[in-house]
């Protein structure tokens, strides 16, 4: 039951059996509280068939469209044959903005879900949470002791969270990102790349740019350039340095040893150890001039 149908399905039948979750699943895509009774699944006018159609107490109409690796989108269509209906869209994937719709990620719909309360003695809400994580590929982040190989795995999966679920950057698998010096992943995000990983000697946690222009904006570059000048770091990383490699050196930003020593430590609550590679993150992007990256 993984494909984007099932999910519907599944939604749509906890939508009906509990009252609590239908009106919060609502309120969270529309972005506003609404009523509703009668809940259509695969609602077909012309040429669309919208994945929920429903009309709340005040008679508008309402369409939610549920993706989640598919992204053969239908705002348009849906635009259309339903021109006086909002519209929402929720996918395990950031999506632009997009006119009249109200875009939400299913990432977020369970963070919300979770911080609602609502999973609390429901057995129902909790099963769908868990079941939801799988379909749409949610990682943990989990605790780490970097002193320790069998960390690696959990390590790398750990950027990958902070990466893409909290900034929406995706992997660039094109260039080979670890090896036996160094243990991370390429990330991009528009016309920004970055690599983002642990070097073995000396054992560092670096974000690393390149001193080329088809990976970072030229503006960003005289940005690090006065940052290397200047000799400035921040509470989360050194000042940062540029390898001797003529016109196509790379950038290093480094995390700072007592920043990096929260994360040889798995005892160590598991906020705190996510807290330190996603403030790094934002340090290093912030201070570079690249804060819109972010968002």
């Amino acid at each position: 039951m993984n494909k984007e149908n099932d999910l519907s399905d599944i939604t749509y039948a906890l939508c009906r059996a509990d009252e609590k979750f239908r009106d919060f699943f609502f309120e969270f895509c529309f972005d506003e509280k609404i009523s509703v009774e009668d809940i259509n699944r695969e609602y077909a006018v012309k040429n669309s068939r919208p994945d929920f159609y429903l009309c709340d107490m005040h008679g508008q109409e309402r369409i939610i469209e549920v993706k989640i690796y598919d992204k053969n989108q239908h705002f348009d269509q849906y635009r259309k044959d339903f021109p006086d209906a909002k519209y929402a869209f929720i996918a395990n994937y950031p999506h632009q903005e997009v006119q009249d719709w109200t875009i939400k990620t299913w990432g977020s719909f369970c963070d919300a879900i979770v911080k609602k309360g609502l999973i609390h003695n429901n057995s129902l809400i909790s099963g769908y949470i868990e079941y939801l994580k799988m379909v749409i590929g949610i990682e943990e982040f989990k605790a780490m002791n970097l002193n320790l190989c069998t960390s690696l795995p959990d390590f790398y999966n750990n950027l990958i969270y902070i990466a893409k679920k909290e900034f929406g950057f995706w992997e660039y698998n094109s260039s080979k990102s670890f090896c036996s010096n160094y243990y991370g992943q390429f990330f991009y995000k528009e016309d920004l790349y970055l690599w983002f990983g642990l070097y073995f000697s000396p054992e560092k946690i670096y974000i690393g740019l390149k001193d080329a222009d088809t990976w970072v904006p030229d503006c960003i570059r005289k940005n690090i350039e006065t940052l290397i000048a200047n000799g400035r770091g921040t509470e989360y990383f050194d000042q940062p340095i540029k390898s001797p490699d003529g016109n196509y050196g790379d950038y290093w930003f480094t995390l700072k040893d007592n920043k990096f020593n929260i994360l040889c430590n798995e005892s160590i609550d598991v906020e705190k150890q996510k807290n330190i590679l996603k403030e790094f993150f934002i340090s290093v992007l912030t201070e570079i001039g690249a804060r819109k990256y972010l968002k």
